[in-house]
């Protein structure tokens, strides 16, 4: 099956970008094993690294099945705020995100600028995770920016404190992605580092 690494690695960011917890993507140790163990239903999901092959596996809950190796052209990123970040009111206002302590495959989120460069034509999926200091009913406007065209966007008006905007579209390359925060709160708003996230992938 094409890229169930990368499907796993996803499965982790969505996972460590909702909790309470951070993950650094420096490395990630799978079990080394000399033959793979029986494949049932309760070493489902189980991923080990294969001695005398060097290759990955996963157990599906029936049989091992090989993990393809990422393509060297393939772009993966999550990013993260360093802090509590106030937006202002009735404008729209950019995440300062920042891939350095995440995880970025391909260079191809410039933390600098906090946008995502497209590395070639293709398919791609963005994930973009907000949350905020605020108790009682808030209107908000989360959009992801392709160049200066609106790539996708969504509304809150409720009296939950997290939304998330999720998006698969075509892309061309050397275009910029950027994700947006805009609300109508009187007073600044506060975005919280814990549970803010701004992730994508290519599809290849």
């Amino acid at each position: 099956m094409k890229n169930q690494l990368f499907t796993l690695l996803l499965i982790l960011i969505s996972y460590f970008s909702n909790s309470q917890s951070s993950i650094r993507f420096s490395e990630i140790i799978f079990p080394n094993v000399a033959t793979l163990p029986t494949c049932n239903a309760s070493e489902k999901g189980k991923t080990v690294l294969l001695n005398s092959t060097n290759q990955l596996y996963y157990c599906n809950g029936t049989t091992w099945n090989l993990l393809s190796t990422p393509s060297i052209s393939s772009s993966i990123f999550s990013a993260t705020i360093g802090g509590i970040f106030g937006t202002p009111q009735n404008v729209e206002t950019q995440i300062p995100f920042n891939a350095t302590t995440m995880l970025n495959v391909g260079n191809n989120f410039d933390n600098l600028s906090a946008t995502y460069i497209v590395p070639q034509d293709g398919f791609y999926h963005f994930d973009f995770t907000v949350s905020i200091n605020f108790s009682g009913q808030l209107i908000f406007f989360m959009k992801l920016y392709d160049n200066t065209q609106i790539l996708a966007g969504n509304s809150s008006n409720s009296t939950f404190n997290s939304n998330t905007l999720s998006v698969t579209k075509y892309l061309f390359a050397g275009h910029s992605i950027k994700a947006i925060l805009y609300h109508t709160h009187i007073s600044p708003l506060n975005v919280l580092p814990v549970g803010t996230n701004f992730s994508g992938f290519k599809i290849n």
